[in-house]
Parts: structure tokens; sequence; C-alpha cells
């Protein structure tokens, strides 16, 4: 289960948002400060809990995981509230992966973008042996990477690309490793 306090900034009003969003695999709080978050969320659990209990579904802390997400323009360190879970602490982390997507206090998903340039430049080292193969056609290279790396370097990116140029300018290295590979076949 992931637990997400999401702090915005909603200066506009002195009044605490009770905007919650429970899923089958996550609980959302939407709320002005940490500490309003965190003792919501731990409410929330606590009714998910007892209705568990007669249905015999068990939590597991080890699994669940605390991230407050904050305005991309905050430099506040990440706060140290804590929801408990099955008698277990869970403080906040300063990124987590959800649905193979690193996600981050801020939302700017550089430690995603660098993994995947990683996995995609790890790839292409691949693709890069096959070319090398005598035997090897074009075609096939381009199969490789039609098939391998694109999927690989394009996954979530929906959620993840938000149009900013340090995300392209991070990606454009597997571009020009691709180019490289194809100009020598």
């Amino acid at each position: 289960m992931i637990y997400a306090g999401v702090i915005t900034d909603t200066s506009n009003s002195n009044k605490e948002l009770n905007t919650t969003y429970i899923g089958d695999a996550e609980l959302v709080q939407i709320a002005k400060t940490t500490l309003f978050a965190t003792k919501r969320l731990k409410e929330r659990m606590t009714k998910r809990d007892k209705k568990a209990t007669p249905l015999i579904i068990k939590y597991e802390p080890q699994k669940s995981d605390l991230i407050f997400f904050k305005p991309t323009t905050s430099n506040t360190p990440t706060p140290r509230h804590s929801v408990t879970i099955a008698n277990e602490e869970i403080y906040p982390k300063d990124r987590l992966k959800y649905v193979r997507i690193w996600l981050d206090s801020n939302l700017f998903f550089r430690p995603h973008i660098e993994e995947t340039i990683a996995k995609g430049l790890r790839i292409l080292g691949q693709i890069r042996n096959i070319a090398y193969l005598p035997g090897t056609t074009v075609k096939s290279t381009h199969h490789l990477v039609i098939q391998g790396l694109l999927p690989t370097i394009l996954w979530g990116l929906e959620a993840w690309y938000t149009g900013a140029d340090h995300a392209l300018r991070s990606l454009s290295v597997t571009g020009t490793v691709y180019t490289r590979i194809a100009r020598i076949r």
C-alpha cells in the first residue's frame, strides 16, 4: 500500500482541505500542512484496519511507503511525520518507485530520467554488440531498437514527461548512441 501526503500551496484559504482519495493500493491526502496530512492518513488507516480485521485482510508495513509532495518551488526538507501501519511507523522518503516510475517529492522525475538513461544505454550496448555480428542487417537492428529500446525509455512517458527541456536533453544521449550504431551498419 502506498501512502502519499500531498501538500498543495492553497494560500487563498485558511481552512484545511479535507480531500482524500482511497484506491485499492494507495491513499492520498491533500492538505496545507504535513501534520494535518499525516493525522488524516492515520485516521483513514485506522478505519481501514477495523474494516479489514473481520475480512482477514492484513496490511504489510514493509510494503508501504510515505512521500510528501510539495510545490516545485519549495526548498523545505522532507518532514519527519510518520503514519502507523500494523503498529509499525512508516516514515516519509524523498523518492519512491510506483508502477516502475520513480517519484520524487518535488515531482521533477530526475531519478526516473537518470535510471531510464542508464537502462537505455545498457540496452543500446547490447544492441551494438548484436549489430557487429556478421550477417546482422539494418532491418534486424532497427527491429531490436523498436522492440527493446523504445518501450524501455518511453515507459510511463505520459506520467513523468512534463515538457521540460532537461528531460529531452538527457534522453538525447540514447538517440545519439543509436544514430552511431545505425551509421556503422
